[in-house]
């Protein structure tokens, strides 16, 4: 993403044109077990915002578009790639790491986030994050960010950014505590 809108910035000044990328509104939160997925969707909230900053004085605009979960829409967090992904990761952890962390750990890992996958699906109708990618390519003054998101979606999001962070680590922590208990009763 960087590496393409770098070559094409020169063509961007001429046309005073504009950068839409796709982030996620968890680049604007953390959650546990989301780690690589977090950081790559900050990534690019910051990046957009530093290209509107910087690009700005040649009329270029950047924006973000933020969807929320439509995880069944895209098949991207799916049972079976749920477990395929904790199967590579224990297969190539080192044996230390497995010895730490033990089988029923990553066990747990899997079953969590495939529960999570049938019970937090999220929407299968991507026609707002296409109207959202439409208007802001197409439309003169556009937003600087756009969120197509269900309502509780969007609700959870402003919440998170409201609360202080004492109060969603501790919701966080509740989270984890339940998963550690069910890892417990696993190693028992």
């Amino acid at each position: 993403m960087v590496r393409v809108t770098k070559a094409t910035i020169p063509l961007l000044q001429q046309s005073k044109g504009r950068v839409v990328n796709i982030g996620s509104g968890c680049g604007l939160f953390s959650f546990p077990l989301s780690a690589p997925y977090c950081i790559s969707k900050y990534g690019v909230e910051s990046f957009t915002d530093v290209l509107r900053l910087e690009l700005g004085k040649w009329g270029i605009k950047a924006i973000v578009i933020e969807p929320g979960n439509f995880g069944s829409a895209t098949n991207l967090f799916t049972e079976d790639k749920i477990k395929s992904v904790i199967n590579g990761v224990q297969k190539s952890a080192s044996e230390e790491v497995k010895q730490r962390y033990g089988q029923a750990y990553f066990e747990c890992i899997s079953d969590y986030l495939c529960d999570l996958c049938r019970t937090s699906a999220g929407s299968a109708d991507l026609s707002p994050v296409i109207s959202n990618i439409t208007e802001a390519l197409l439309i003169e003054h556009p937003q600087h960010r756009y969120m197509p998101a269900t309502i509780p979606w969007k609700m959870f999001v402003n919440i998170h950014r409201l609360l202080p962070t004492k109060l969603t680590d501790l919701l966080y922590f509740k989270i984890l505590n339940y998963f550690n208990q069910k890892l417990e009763c696993r190693k028992k």
